[in-house]
């Protein structure tokens, strides 16, 4: 697993108490709608109270095709990473590297829960699309479409504990429920496709917060779908590391001119 910045050693007997607290009520037998609704509210909560106090954070992103209309034994990956981002009451603002076929390609982005918009890093001219066409490369850039995917899911998990970059965190584990596992995936299907499509899709997210003061660290998203008219197999893995930061107020670009998410990286 990636490295989480640690928060620090904790006092070894709280320690212990919080990690056998946490076990008691990730029990299966004492999960109930209650335990889930409870647990829902503090992975959204904490993911909320982020975004409006600000963050850093870099993302790592992977696309694979397989079958279907890719040729036999053959897959088609598409890479991506994000340095130097931030988030701050609603948006981000972020440097995305994409790969294709080993050609490598910088553009900057700023996206809210309902556009994107892109540049070239050398340029200065802006384009804008609807920030669900391009969710498939970048599922978890919208802080707000990760709250609601916990708070609708179909399942939350209890929290367990998990070592990472030399400290404890919460692992909270989301199942995402049908409308926001095609948004995470970025398809849009209706009527029998939707059926089909659902019937294979599955996806899980998962949630760490901090130990002890239970603040967003990580998230991780890991989907998988087969398109029911061509029958290729979709493969998403992302991860995104926040760290608190006192950050600036981003700014949607003005003047960007719109386009379709086909031209997205012909700019």
């Amino acid at each position: 697993m990636k490295r989480i910045p640690s928060p620090g050693p904790p006092h070894f007997a709280g320690l212990l108490l919080g990690v056998l607290v946490l076990a008691a009520c990730s029990s299966p037998a004492a999960r109930t709608q209650a335990n889930r609704d409870r647990d829902a509210q503090v992975v959204a909560n904490a993911v909320r109270q982020l975004d409006l106090s600000g963050a850093r954070f870099s993302m790592d992103n992977q696309l694979v095709y397989r079958g279907g209309s890719v040729p036999s034994g053959q897959e088609l990956v598409f890479q991506s990473s994000s340095t130097n981002g931030t988030f701050k009451d609603g948006q981000a603002r972020f440097e995305y590297r994409f790969t294709k076929s080993s050609k490598p390609a910088v553009y900057d982005m700023v996206v809210d829960e309902s556009r994107l918009f892109v540049k070239a890093h050398s340029g200065s001219s802006w384009k804008t699309l609807p920030a669900g066409d391009a969710a498939v490369l970048l599922p978890l850039a919208r802080l707000e479409t990760i709250r609601q995917t916990v708070l609708l899911a179909r399942d939350v998990g209890g929290a367990t504990v998990n070592f990472a970059g030399g400290g404890l965190y919460r692992k909270y584990r989301v199942t995402p429920a049908g409308p926001q596992l095609e948004q995470l995936e970025g398809v849009v299907f209706s009527g029998g496709d939707e059926t089909a499509f659902l019937k294979t899709a599955s996806g899980e997210v998962d949630v760490f917060l901090t130990l002890t003061e239970k603040k967003l660290a990580r998230v991780e998203a890991h989907l998988k779908g087969v398109d029911p008219q061509s029958h290729t197999v979709q493969m998403i893995d992302s991860s995104i590391d926040l760290q608190p930061s006192r950050v600036s107020d981003i700014q949607a670009p003005a003047g960007a001119t719109a386009i379709q998410v086909s031209d997205l990286f012909n700019i």
